[in-house]
């Protein structure tokens, strides 16, 4: 096994400038960075670490419950439960409740956390949208009633885009919380970003949507699109990182271990990959 290693993490640092910085674990399901640290996470557990060193600073266990998705706010990590309970942690460790299931009525999973301004959005299930006022500490709740589990989701201004299972594409506006199917995709809708306020949906064939127009990126489901500069980072669930220029012109691509990129946090020439609890550092000389 320890020679198996050794040939996988030369072969990386030899093709991508790659390097294994910690090696992998149990599955996470979550991951997020803030300016100074990576939080990522499991179904139970949640760890925040260090971006520069990448140690592990702290942990947070759930116990009965189950984590579904995590989000840095500033400095603050919201962990959103499978119970429907929202908990902010601070940078002193300090715990509060945001979302309680006894005081909403909804007995529900949080599916997705976003933010615009001061505001934190959250879907929980596939039927409840919560706008929570972090200012004021209120919090007001609308019915989505949409008929399939939510994918993905991602704001552009002040509207909340919902990708599901059944390949729609809904926008909600938040002002108005009005929502309309504003499209159907050719397959199953796994990542959302934006380029110039324009969606980039990823596909679970492997393709990407960008302005009505379908670019064929891999083979396998599309994992995680980020944008930095000039560049859109694409990972896969085969371990394909693509690399494209804001014209989707292919500048350069690797593999990276062997399972899917979950997600990928990139600082100044430094991208970090994780998956399975491993994180690779790489530096494609690209700015």
């Amino acid at each position: 096994m320890k020679i198996l290693l050794c040939i996988f993490v030369f072969v990386i640092t030899g093709f991508a400038k790659c390097q294994l910085v910690q090696k992998p674990s149990n599955d996470i399901n979550s991951v997020d960075v803030s300016q100074t640290q990576i939080a990522y996470s499991n179904l139970k557990n949640t760890y925040i670490a260090d971006l520069k060193t990448y140690k592990i600073l702290s942990s947070i266990d759930v116990k009965s419950d189950k984590i579904n998705v995590i989000k840095f706010n500033n400095l603050n990590l919201i962990i959103g439960l499978d119970s429907g309970y929202a908990i902010q942690i601070n940078p002193k460790g300090v715990k509060s409740i945001l979302i309680d299931p006894t005081k909403t009525n909804i007995i529900d999973g949080i599916t997705s956390i976003n933010f615009i301004k001061d505001k934190i959005i959250f879907t929980l299930g596939n039927a409840t949208l919560i706008i929570y006022d972090t200012i004021n500490n209120i919090y007001k709740k609308s019915n989505l009633n949409l008929n399939s589990k939510i994918t993905t989701t991602h704001i552009i201004g002040n509207a909340l885009y919902i990708a599901s299972f059944d390949r729609n594409i809904y926008k909600v506006e938040l002002d108005t919380l009005k929502i309309d199917k504003i499209m159907q995709t050719s397959n199953l809708p796994t990542a959302m970003m934006d380029l110039n306020q324009e969606l980039i949906i990823g596909l679970i064939d492997g393709n990407i949507i960008y302005k009505d127009k379908i670019y064929k990126i891999s083979n396998n489901q599309i994992s995680t699109i980020k944008i930095y500069k000039d560049n859109i980072y694409i990972g896969d669930w085969d371990s394909n990182l693509y690399i494209y220029d804001l014209n989707l012109n292919l500048k350069n691509s690797t593999k990276i271990g062997y399972d899917s990129i979950l997600d990928m946090f990139i600082s100044k020439n430094s991208q970090v990959i994780l998956w399975n609890s491993a994180i690779f550092s790489c530096n494609f000389g690209i700015e």
